[in-house]
């Protein structure tokens, strides 16, 4: 056998080895660095304690075994507010043939927004006076997702821009078609 002979075989031999190694070595190098989202697909943050409707105040009552998106509104509802209403409005609209299995939910402090809640439609929309109890544990102006079992499972920041608005109309669809599609419930 030839020096150039001998050369190849270690060349194709440290080539076939490359081929296996160096995917495990990048791999490793991805999971360690966080290169990725590590395969989240939901958008919005999923709550770490355990959270039920009737901590938030809300009356399980009025709801029959939906999934609810819940906005508490702050005391003042401003520009951003109403956004925010319309764009939770804007996404429950494009669930198209799945909206009888959800329900929108205004969480409103003290009865104080009763010109803004008049706009809203009383079919779809249903809306709460805030206990004491809500107050304490629904932070104004965030958007919660509750199954219908009553257990709040995800939370989500209100947008301030006009293009976090965008992209929460998005997520916010987004999320509600994932957990519509593998429900068993409601």
């Amino acid at each position: 056998m030839s020096v150039t002979d001998k050369s190849k075989s270690r060349l194709s031999l440290v080539l076939v080895i490359g081929v296996f190694v160096v995917p495990v070595i990048l791999a490793k190098l991805a999971l360690t660095n966080q290169w990725f989202n590590e395969g989240v697909t939901n958008q919005g943050a999923l709550l770490d304690q355990p959270l039920d409707l009737t901590e938030l105040g809300v009356n399980t009552d009025a709801i029959d075994k939906q999934w609810l998106i819940i906005y508490g509104l702050p005391q003042t509802c401003d520009e951003k507010c109403d956004q925010t209403l319309f764009s939770i409005n804007q996404s429950y609209l494009a669930l198209g043939r799945e909206t009888p299995r959800v329900t929108p939910v205004v969480m409103d402090p003290v009865g104080t927004h009763q010109a803004l809640i008049t706009r809203l439609n009383q079919q779809h929309w249903q809306i709460q006076a805030s206990s004491l109890q809500a107050k304490l544990r629904v932070l104004p102006s965030q958007i919660y997702i509750a199954d219908p079992l009553g257990n709040v499972m995800m939370i989500y920041p209100r947008p301030e821009t006009e293009q976090q608005f965008k992209q929460f109309s998005k997520d916010l669809l987004s999320d509600m078609r994932k957990l519509l599609k593998y429900s068993r419930i409601g």
